[in-house]
């Protein structure tokens, strides 16, 4: 049993897990702050936390999860630390690609990739080749340079909101 799925309270009925469940990555720095560490052990402790999740998500059975972990306001950053983030995320692609088998999970990337470290372009070429692109009983997704909607902007969404 992972953190998650020992923080999950015990269901007071029967439910239905739902087939997508996205999650915008946010918030790494600030849980460094109030812990007064450095920034790079945010993003390293959100590394754990994703792992968590995706071990969890196939457990229950969830089909498809989308993490949002690289957005265009993350290129306003200190070059050092999107520096880092590429080099982090590179890093997780390498360790987690036996997990990715070995559960047989799908990876992709959805987005932008074009701007991302040749490095990191290149690690997401070989896992793209190692994991077919076959249908799996989960899907993990990691969106790159997502412009976010600011709220006054969903109207413009068809079916985002309803009066």
């Amino acid at each position: 049993m992972s953190q998650v799925e020992a923080q999950l309270p015990e269901p007071r009925e029967p439910f239905e897990v739902p087939r997508h469940v996205a999650i915008i990555m946010d918030g790494n720095g600030r849980w460094a702050a109030q812990r007064h560490l450095p920034r790079v052990e945010g993003h390293r402790a959100g590394i754990d936390s994703v792992r968590d999740v995706v071990e969890t998500s196939a457990r229950l059975g969830i089909g498809v999860l989308t993490l949002y972990a690289f957005s265009m306001e993350n290129w306003k950053r200190p070059k050092a630390e999107v520096t880092m983030l590429m080099m982090l995320l590179k890093r997780y692609i390498r360790s987690e690609l036996g997990t990715l088998l070995r559960h047989n999970i799908r990876f992709r990337v959805i987005g932008r990739t074009d701007d991302l470290a040749p490095d990191v372009q290149k690690e997401l070429e070989i896992i793209a080749a190692r994991i077919p692109d076959a249908p799996k009983p989960l899907s993990v997704q990691i969106a790159t340079f997502v412009q976010a909607l600011r709220k006054e902007d969903l109207w413009k969404v068809p079916g985002t909101l309803r009066s």
